[in-house]
């Protein structure tokens, strides 16, 4: 009778990282009923690690599809992640709490709407077409009808 061949399933158990935190990068979600995240470290140990209260999973599936590294300690229950290391500059207010984002082109993306508001005037994206531009003297509703409340227009 041949030999039957036995194969283990490569698990990664809970490991002690030791003191300190520890920088690693996502492998991918682990789907199993515990969850988790499979993170390798610099020394090449494999270890699941689990968010801590605060990290959300938006961040970590960033970080996972960037391979942007984050960083873990010892948790009670095994390795925790504390969040992520930034590596570039984000949006961010100076002194003076004027932001600026630059870049060759800039793509903004919602569900439902968006609405950019500057001082009294303001302009509505619906996600069902509908544009509403509001100004201190001009509404513009736009749909299926273009509407034009004003007490001067003008058109050419």
């Amino acid at each position: 009778m041949p030999n039957k061949v036995v194969r283990k399933r490569r698990t990664t158990k809970a490991v002690e990282l030791g003191p300190g935190l520890h920088a690693a990068t996502l492998e991918l979600q682990v789907a199993s009923p515990a969850g988790g995240f499979r993170a390798r470290l610099p020394d090449g140990r494999v270890v699941v690690a689990h968010p801590s209260p605060g990290v959300t999973t938006r961040l970590l599936d960033d970080c996972l599809r960037a391979r942007r590294v984050v960083l873990l300690t010892d948790g009670s229950n095994g390795p925790l992640i504390l969040g992520a290391l930034q590596t570039d500059v984000g949006a961010r207010a100076d002194s003076q709490e004027n932001v600026a984002l630059e870049g060759r082109t800039l793509d903004l993306s919602a569900k439902d709407r968006i609405t950019l508001t500057v001082g009294e005037t303001r302009l509505t994206l619906e996600k069902d077409g509908a544009v509403r531009w509001v100004g201190e003297r001009m509404t513009l509703d736009m749909g299926a009808l273009v509407q034009i409340l004003s007490a001067n227009v003008r058109l050419p």
